[in-house]
């Protein structure tokens, strides 16, 4: 992936977790992708996932984080995809229903440094940062998948509901979404076999 920054002076050493995304929803489980069939769903990811969800008839909406909350009480929006930690800080008790569809969305946050600066640097010096960033990262992504079942359960717990939704309907939403982004793919077909590749060497949670 550094490829791609190179040119403006960055590297990328790694990829740490965020969360995996999940919708949350106001008054509806979701246990099928035909269940999302008009449902008003705030997204994220531009373009790419307003497509995405469009395919499988949703209505997605791009809406700031901050603004989940009202849109969802109001009925503005049924819905929204963010993270466990926007279930908690965010909507609350007003998304009664969460649900995963796992290995679909999971975002991360690249660690970039200075192109130059990180070359110039002695080859033991470059190997050590490497060292200590891989043992970071890799309990970064352990922590971080158990701080989302911890943030899920709290809600449980509060009355909401939880459901991981079973493997076909999840291959079935894959399918959809690989269709949707068909022209994004063609246009970026470099970037995208170098994230294939990335996905290879990488757990989804």
């Amino acid at each position: 992936m550094s490829g791609y920054l190179e040119p403006a002076g960055m590297k990328v050493l790694g990829f740490l977790r965020t969360a995996e995304l999940v919708f949350l929803m106001r008054d509806k489980d979701i246990a099928t992708v035909d269940d999302l069939k008009g449902k008003k769903i705030r997204v994220v990811g531009g373009k790419v996932m307003l497509d995405a969800m469009s395919s499988v008839k949703a209505s997605p909406i791009s809406m700031a984080a901050s603004e989940m909350s009202v849109a969802i009480s109001q009925g503005a929006i049924d819905g929204a995809m963010t993270s466990p930690a926007g279930w908690v800080d965010v909507l609350g008790t007003s998304a009664k229903y969460g649900v995963l569809f796992p290995g679909m969305s999971l975002a991360t946050s690249p660690v970039v440094v200075d192109k130059v600066w990180f070359d110039g640097l002695k080859a033991e010096h470059r190997a050590a940062i490497g060292s200590v960033l891989e043992s970071i990262i890799e309990r970064q992504w352990r922590e971080t998948v158990e701080k989302d079942k911890a943030l899920v359960e709290q809600m449980v717990q509060k009355g909401s509901q939880y459901r991981v939704v079973e493997p076909a309907e999840v291959e079935k939403l894959r399918a959809a979404f690989k269709i949707a982004s068909t022209e994004f793919t063609k246009a970026n077909a470099d970037a995208m076999a170098a994230v294939e590749r990335l996905n290879g060497t990488c757990s989804v949670n």
